[in-house]
C-alpha cells in the first residue's frame, strides 16, 4: 500500500488422489504400553546422553517436545508461515497468535492463525466484542503483509480463538497484473491527501483487488484505536476525523478516476477499522 505437531499436506496440482489434503500427524512422549509386575531397568536420554534407571528409581528428565510455532504443507509455506509470524509479533496483538498453519490447495494458499483469545459462553457481550476486534485487527496485519510478500497466492486467513472455532476469516486479495499501477496511483493519492487537513494522520494507501474484478482501498493512519462502543469524546474525534479523510479520498478520486473501486476504509494505529464507505 506470527508431545510435537507435524502438518504433512498432500502435493497441490500433482493429480495425486490425496492432493488438497491435510494431515496433523501429533508424537507424544511416554510408554507405548503400561506393563503389570516389576518394571525391568530402563534407559532413557537425558542432554543427550544415555542413562540407565533403576526399577523404582527417578527417570531423568525428558525435555518436552514443542510444537513448531509455524506449520506449513511444504518447505516453501512453512517457511512463509514463519515470516509472517515474525511479523505479527511486532505488531499490537501479535503475541496472542500461538500457531500459524499455512495449507495449498491447487496453488492457493490459506492461513490459519490459532490464537490464545477466549470467546467464553457468549454471556459477556463486552468481552467478546473485545475478542472480534482482536482477531479483526491480526485479520487486517495478515492481509496487508501478505499483499506485501506475494511469493505465495493467499487466497483465504482464517482466526481460530482458544478451544480452536473461527473467529473470523477473510478472502485474500486476488492476483493483480495492474498492480505496479495501482501502487503507484495509491502512493499519488497518500500524497495528495497529506495536503489536506488531516493529512498528517496518513501513513499508506492501498489499492486491492478483489474476486469480483474491483479495488477496495485502505487507508492506514496514525488514528487512537477505540472499541466500537467506545461512546467517549476521544473515540468521536478519532471518528470524525476518519471521516474528514474517507471524504478528501472520495473527492481525490472522483477526480482522478482510473480504478473501478468498491469499497474505502479507514484504519487505525492498531489496523483497527474506523469506517467504511461502499461505493455505488
Amino acid at each position: 500500500m506470527l508431545f510435537a505437531t507435524t502438518v504433512v499436506g498432500a502435493a497441490a496440482c500433482t493429480g495425486s488422489p490425496d492432493a488438497g489434503k491435510v494431515a496433523d500427524t501429533v508424537a507424544t512422549a511416554g510408554p507405548s504400553a503400561a506393563r503389570i509386575g516389576t518394571p525391568a531397568p530402563k534407559t532413557v536420554a537425558a542432554d543427550g546422553a544415555p542413562a540407565t534407571v533403576p526399577p523404582g528409581g527417578t527417570p531423568a528428565t525428558v525435555p518436552p517436545v514443542v510444537p513448531p510455532a509455524a506449520a506449513g504443507d511444504t518447505p516453501e509455506s512453512g517457511a512463509y508461515g514463519s515470516e509472517l509470524l515474525t511479523h505479527l509479533r511486532t505488531t499490537a496483538h501479535g503475541g496472542h497468535v500461538t500457531k500459524i498453519r499455512v495449507v495449498s490447495s491447487y496453488k492457493v494458499y490459506k492461513v490459519t492463525l490459532e490464537t490464545d483469545l477466549v470467546r467464553g459462553n457468549g454471556s459477556n457481550t463486552q468481552a467478546e466484542e473485545l475478542v472480534r476486534d482482536r482477531a479483526g485487527k491480526l485479520l487486517t496485519e495478515t492481509a496487508q503483509w501478505a499483499e506485501d510478500h506475494p511469493a505465495l497466492w493467499v487466497g483465504g486467513i482464517e482466526i481460530l480463538d482458544s478451544d480452536r472455532d473461527a473467529i473470523d476469516f477473510r478472502l485474500g486479495a486476488e492476483r493483480d497484473d495492474r498492480k505496479p499501477a495501482a501502487d503507484d496511483y495509491g502512493a499519488t493519492m497518500l500524497a495528495a491527501l497529506h495536503t489536506t487537513a488531516e493529512g498528517a494522520h496518513l501513513q499508506q494507501v492501498r489499492l486491492t483487488l478483489d474476486h469480483k474484478g474491483k479495488y477496495e482501498v485502505a487507508i492506514d493512519t496514525d488514528l487512537s484505536s477505540h472499541l466500537p462502543g467506545d461512546y467517549s469524546t476521544e473515540a468521536a474525534q478519532v471518528f470524525n476525523s476518519a471521516a474528514r479523510i474517507l471524504l478528501a479520498a472520495q473527492n481525490w478520486m472522483r477526480d482522478h478516476p482510473g480504478f473501478a473501486v468498491a469499497a474505502l476504509r479507514v484504519f487505525d494505529d492498531e489496523r483497527g477499522l474506523i469506517t467504511i464507505k461502499v461505493v455505488d
